[in-house]
């Protein structure tokens, strides 16, 4: 056999096992999704033997908690394309229930609350990315000093629980048919900006290489604070949802949303870099496992303070066996 060809075979073999690795990091959120939805099914029984898993009124909360885990997700790819991240998402959307909340107080109509909520954080994303654009601030630092900016904020806002009239918006917050509509159509836009118009593909090509993406000819600084710009309307949306379903907001209203967000975008195998590897779907499946793990550690009887724990541990252990630690960064 001649050098060329052996070099050619080598090159088969490198190219055949790569394919089978872009396979496995392909399939395996989805694997993932359906080990954890049948492992919750067998073990969370009550005593006669039936699965309180897969039991009526479960399955509303799961929806519930679906619903806003997925749509804040959807939003969130747009930033975290960029390799930038958020630490703020939370209580931006807990400061969108506060702003919604007080328009309904008001006496007036849900539409304008809603509409209200959705300005409230694509105006409180856009100042984030201002800053980290405009100022070279880090997007960390940023977005972390936000996080606590707002949390004192809702703490000086809303000394008690914030409460609105319940029965008037009760059926955006419990009718199943309405949130299917709202979730198909939030992922339907998100799906078509991401991956069938040029904005998805600037956003990753920021976060492969910006210096590169400017002397394409992208206008980073615009791509970037639009990004943002869709995650706060994603938060607004979900904040709204949420005000609508629990009738109330609180100081801690959004708590919790942010690791949700981080954890659905390693589960669904997207790399923390962005980058051209990075989708929407596996982010999506990431917040559909995250959820399901919530849920079902709660259904255990494991207290809510030891599930945020136990999300925790699980995203340093999954940080840890995806952290290039030659390179310094998470690998794609």
């Amino acid at each position: 056999m001649t050098e060329a060809a052996k070099s050619a075979s080598l090159q088969e073999d490198l190219n055949k096992k790569a394919r089978r690795q872009k396979l496995i990091r392909e399939i395996l959120p989805y694997c993932g999704l359906v080990f954890v939805f049948v492992l919750f099914s067998l073990i969370c029984r009550d005593d006669s033997g039936k699965s309180i898993f897969l039991d009526g009124g479960n399955f509303q909360n799961l929806i519930n908690q679906c619903f806003s885990n997925i749509i804040v997700v959807a939003g969130a790819c747009f930033v975290y394309a960029t390799g930038a991240m958020d630490m703020s998402v939370g209580t931006v959307v807990g400061m969108s229930m506060f702003t919604a909340a007080a328009v309904l107080r008001a006496g007036l109509p849900w539409p304008l609350a809603l509409i209200v909520s959705i300005l409230t954080g694509v105006a409180l994303e856009m100042f984030s990315a201002v800053v980290f654009q405009y100022l070279r601030v880090p997007v960390f630092i940023v977005t972390l000093c936000m996080m606590y900016l707002l949390q004192g904020l809702l703490q000086t806002l809303v000394q008690t629980d914030f409460t609105i009239d319940y029965n008037a918006t009760s059926f955006l917050g419990n009718d199943a048919g309405v949130k299917a509509v709202v979730l198909i159509v939030v992922l339907f836009l998100t799906y078509w900006l991401f991956h069938k118009t040029k904005f998805g593909p600037k956003l990753k090509a920021i976060g492969a290489n910006r210096e590169t993406a400017v002397q394409g000819g992208i206008k980073v600084i615009l791509t970037v604070c639009l990004g943002f710009g869709v995650l706060g309307a994603t938060a607004g949306l979900a904040g709204f949802f949420s005000l609508c379903r629990m009738g109330y907001t609180t100081a801690s209203s959004g708590a919790g949303i942010m690791l949700n967000v981080m954890i659905a975008m390693v589960l669904g195998g997207n790399p923390l870099t962005g980058g051209s590897s990075f989708k929407l779907a596996n982010a999506v499946v990431g917040a559909l496992i995250v959820t399901i793990l919530s849920n079902g550690l709660t259904l255990l009887g494991i207290v809510p303070a030891l599930v945020e724990t136990s999300k925790g541990v699980l995203y340093l252990i999954i940080v840890y066996f995806t952290y290039d630690k030659s390179k310094g960064y998470l690998v794609s």
